[in-house]
């Protein structure tokens, strides 16, 4: 394996439609892998491979009755999409982006969506915008006109999907992130669905939100009934030190 390359194993052959290249991490909110793992699971995306580093983690799950590799990919309409069940390293995730991207040029793949989040916190009152955008230079060069705010300059992207942008750039290969707001304490699930329609409604396809909005209220109502424990304990300590 070479230094700076991850190895790629194909089990069958992406479809012969795919144009657009999806991929998203643990990030803010788990935004990104929450949107790319809805959209595997909602449309009954097909395994097509995986990808293989010199540092796999010394953890496995299932998914759908099988082994969940750390990094798989699927295939569905037009899109080729990355699953990083895990959270690569800094290496692992130059020798992914690398082997993706060469990938990607080979298989003439006309595209890269990138998801994350953005801490809510950035959010001014008056921005009716819930999003914001990073596009590779490639990109812009195809599209002027884009009708999401770009991320204002002294915010950054950190992690894997900063090193993904990053490799993506140099390899001139056109690539869009979109980072929806999102709650920095917990899962959003909602930024996720949002991600999700912004991508439905560039590419003409349909893939349902519903669930997502679902887990989002749970989670809402989890956080509302923890914060109401914490406030009983508040009380009943203050009431023992007081009586």
């Amino acid at each position: 394996m070479e230094r700076r390359r991850a190895k790629l194993v194909l089990e069958r052959e992406p479809s012969d439609s795919c144009r657009i290249f999806i991929t998203g991490f643990k990030g803010v909110g788990y935004v990104g892998y929450i949107a790319v793992r809805h959209i595997v699971k909602s449309t009954n995306a097909t395994r097509v491979g995986y990808l293989l580093t010199p540092t796999l983690p010394p953890f496995i799950t299932t998914y759908s009755g099988r082994l969940a590799l750390p990094y798989e990919l699927y295939s569905w309409d037009k899109f080729l999409i990355l699953l990083p069940n895990v959270t690569p390293n800094m290496l692992d995730s130059q020798r992914l982006a690398y082997t993706i991207v060469d990938f990607l040029v080979e298989r003439n793949i006309e595209e890269a969506i990138m998801i994350g989040g953005l801490s809510r916190r950035f959010k001014q009152p008056s921005d009716k915008f819930d999003m914001r955008i990073i596009a590779s230079s490639s990109f812009l060069l195809k599209e002027k006109s884009i009708n999401v705010p770009f991320l204002e300059e002294g915010l950054y992207v950190v992690g894997p999907l900063a090193i993904f942008l990053s490799v993506f750039e140099v390899s001139k290969f056109p690539t869009i992130a979109i980072l929806p707001y999102a709650t920095i304490e917990s899962p959003d699930p909602s930024a996720a669905s949002r991600a999700i329609t912004w991508l439905c409604k560039r590419y003409g396809v349909n893939i349902e939100v519903e669930e997502l909005h679902k887990s989002a209220k749970v989670i809402r109502e989890l956080e509302e009934l923890e914060k109401l424990v914490y406030k009983v304990e508040e009380r009943r300590r203050l009431g023992t030190l007081y009586m």
